[in-house]
């Protein structure tokens, strides 16, 4: 372990007011941990969810709360379980709360040895978009469908989304708001793509599920929209809700539509997905993601900041989602100037 005694983190120390990076002391490991020195850490929209006290989940953990969880880095320090799987210098992606600071404690199981030839900026993204995009695979396959709806086709997500579906033999209908992205989404392997700001759209949408029989929504709009879906869809169908990008927290869905649709609206956690599978199909997908991250699983890397430029960081991931992943290199990797 380094000589150093404090690091930076990126915390919440009170729901409700800003974050602030704060220097605070490098956390200790127990017998089942790896602290890791962060290279990367991604910037998700449930992060800043989190960082605005806006997320029910990470609101219940005690403050201060370092924000951030996902990213790669080395090995630092190895609790004595996982002596005989990692030791210092190894250079890992981990899943774990706070990885928006200098170090990073991980439990042994949520951490995962990178390949020599990773990118190890693309490999801080190797959670949130792309286990979330093949859990959702494998969830599509198990139920049987052949046709997929997803609301939030220009995103980082939607972009890997559209490629693994196509790999896999699933059509993808992709939503957007903007006629800039429907070629782009086209030349990477989108089967339809549709503006929801058109005039026609929902003639046009509603006509295009019924021809394809699809029943089956991953809605990342959440509000009125997703009430909005049940009338669209068929009937039967099953709309599964993994965000809120129209920044409305309730969803609001009309009691006659559900009941004369005869379909379903239900959440979609990935922590919760990833359950209903064992672990070493889990396993098996981040070994796909990783030899899949200059490719399929690739994700395109819009900007790094600081941690002393967190606030920069969230500002422009809110305003260039679109144009790819924002990340944070507590090492100061990769930044200009």
């Amino acid at each position: 372990m380094e000589s150093q005694k404090t690091m930076k983190a990126a915390q919440v120390e009170e729901w409700g007011k800003p974050l602030k990076t704060v220097e605070v002391s490098i956390p200790k490991i127990s017998s089942s941990q790896v602290l890791v020195k962060m290279f990367y850490a991604s910037v998700n929209p449930s992060d800043i969810l989190s960082s605005e006290g806006k997320n029910s989940i990470t609101r219940s953990f005690p403050l201060p709360l370092t924000i951030g969880y996902e990213g790669t880095g080395e090995v630092v320090e190895v609790g004595k379980d996982f002596e005989s799987k990692f030791k210092p210098g190894d250079k890992v992606f981990c899943v774990t709360m706070g990885t928006w600071a200098e170090y990073a404690v991980s439990e042994g199981d949520n951490c995962h040895h990178l390949p020599s030839d990773a990118p190890i900026d693309v490999a801080a993204c190797s959670y949130v978009n792309p286990m979330t995009v093949y859990v959702m695979l494998l969830e599509l396959q198990a139920e049987g469908h052949k046709s997929v709806v997803h609301t939030a086709g220009s995103s980082s997500l939607g972009r890997m989304f559209i490629k693994v579906m196509k790999e896999n033999g699933i059509k993808t209908i992709n939503l957007v708001r903007n006629n800039a992205y429907i070629k782009e989404l086209q030349e990477i392997g989108a089967d339809y793509v549709l503006n929801t700001k058109d005039e026609d759209f929902e003639k046009k949408f509603k006509e295009l599920v019924a021809s394809l029989d699809c029943r089956k929504v991953y809605d990342a709009i959440g509000g009125q929209f997703t009430g909005k879906l049940v009338w669209l869809m068929p009937k039967k169908s099953l709309i599964n809700v993994y965000g809120v990008l129209e920044g409305d927290l309730q969803i609001h869905a009309d009691f006659w539509a559900l009941l004369s649709q005869d379909s379903k609206i239900g959440g979609f956690l990935l922590p919760v997905a990833m359950q209903n599978y064992p672990k070493e199909k889990i396993a098996e997908g981040y070994q796909k993601i990783f030899a899949g991250l200059k490719g399929t699983y690739a994700t395109k890397i819009s900007k790094v900041f600081s941690l002393d430029e967190v606030h920069e960081a969230i500002k422009y991931s809110q305003e260039h989602g679109s144009e790819g992943k924002v990340l944070l290199s507590p090492a100061r990797l990769g930044i200009k100037g």
